[in-house]
Parts: C-alpha cells; sequence; structure tokens
C-alpha cells in the first residue's frame, strides 16, 4: 500500500497502511497530480501543520472568550443578588447560585417582574435590575454570536455545542421587551454592559 499511495494527503502526518478504510484509499489513491507533488516536496505537510496549528489557536482563543463571557455572568449574577437581596424572604424572590447555570436568565426576569410590580416601573431598584437585564441581553447576544461562529465554522453540528448555542438562543429570547436601552445605563448595569 505504501509503494502506491507514498503520501497521506488527508492528515499528512498517518503512515499508510491497511487500516485505511476503502473510501480513504480511493480518496488518496485518486489524489491529483498537484496534490501528489505537494506532499512529494512536503509543501502539502507543511499546509496540514499550519492548519493543525490555526485549529489550536481558534480552540484557544474560543475558550478563552467564552470563560470572559462566563466571568461577566458572573459578575451580572453577584450584583442582581446584591440588588434583591433585601426582598428574597418577603416576596419569593430566588438568589442566583454560585456558578452559573441555565436558569440565571429566568430567575433575573422573574426578579424584575416581581419587584417591578411590587415597587413600580420608575423605582431605583427596578431601575438598577433593568440595566443589569440589558448588561445579560448583550451578554447574551455575544455568547450566541461566538458560539454560532464556532459551530458553523469550526465544530459542525457537534451536538454539545449545537444545544448550548440554543440555550443561549433561549435564554436571551426570555429577555425580549425587558432590557432597556443601553443609551441610559448606569451604575453596575453600565459597568458590565461596557465589559461585554
Amino acid at each position: 500500500m505504501g509503494k502506491a499511495i507514498q503520501h497521506d494527503y488527508v492528515k499528512g502526518s498517518r503512515e499508510i497502511n491497511l487500516d485505511l478504510t476503502l473510501l480513504e484509499a480511493e480518496f488518496l489513491f485518486t489524489a491529483s497530480d498537484k496534490i501528489k507533488a505537494m506532499a512529494a516536496s512536503g509543501e502539502l505537510q507543511k499546509l496540514h501543520k499550519k492548519c493543525d496549528s490555526l485549529e489550536v489557536s481558534v480552540d484557544t482563543a474560543y475558550t478563552k472568550t467564552m470563560e470572559l463571557l462566563n466571568r461577566t455572568e458572573l459578575q451580572i449574577n453577584q450584583a442582581e443578588n446584591d440588588i434583591v437581596e433585601d426582598y428574597a424572604e418577603s416576596d419569593k424572590i430566588q438568589m442566583h447560585e454560585e456558578g452559573l447555570n441555565d436558569r440565571d436568565s429566568c430567575i433575573a426576569v422573574d426578579n424584575f417582574k416581581r419587584l417591578e410590580r411590587k415597587l413600580g416601573h420608575n423605582d431605583g431598584t427596578v431601575s438598577r435590575l433593568r440595566d443589569l437585564l440589558t448588561a445579560r441581553a448583550e451578554l447574551l447576544q455575544a455568547k450566541v454570536d461566538v458560539q454560532h461562529d464556532y459551530v458553523s465554522r469550526i465544530i459542525g453540528d457537534e451536538p454539545l455545542a449545537v444545544d448550548e448555542l440554543q440555550n443561549f438562543k433561549d435564554s436571551l429570547k426570555d429577555l425580549d421587551g425587558l432590557h432597556g436601552s443601553s443609551e441610559n445605563l448606569q451604575g453596575d448595569g453600565k459597568m458590565l454592559y461596557e465589559q461585554v
């Protein structure tokens, strides 16, 4: 096999042996003369190494970006907890748990609605929560954008990544119509919005 097909044009560094599938062997055997020449000169192997390096770089950048967004989301959760803790026992207000979970947006929305009913639309506490909902909406939109690009351009339809993208979209949809304009933000809401 190694005499008829001297290079692995697909993966670059794999040894050619009988472990190949028939489809892989057929693909390698019918490679164009240009691909064969690139492999013989080492140019194709360099291209494979560059692609592997870029894949690692993209994965690293994706991970770092999501970690930054997650840290900002934790800060939003804490800021919301700081605002609503005085109402927690008497008004069925839920506190965000440590760490992140899929219910954080639902908790934020529920708390906002309860306190808006109790305190009124123009109350300072309600305004601060609205500003944090605006920061949360911006953050979730960033997560949707990053995850969408990662799924569509890098890893394809990997089920866990697709599910996570849908969770981000659902959480963002929970905030529809509740958050305010980014132009009038104040305090923690403004700072966290800008951090996103």
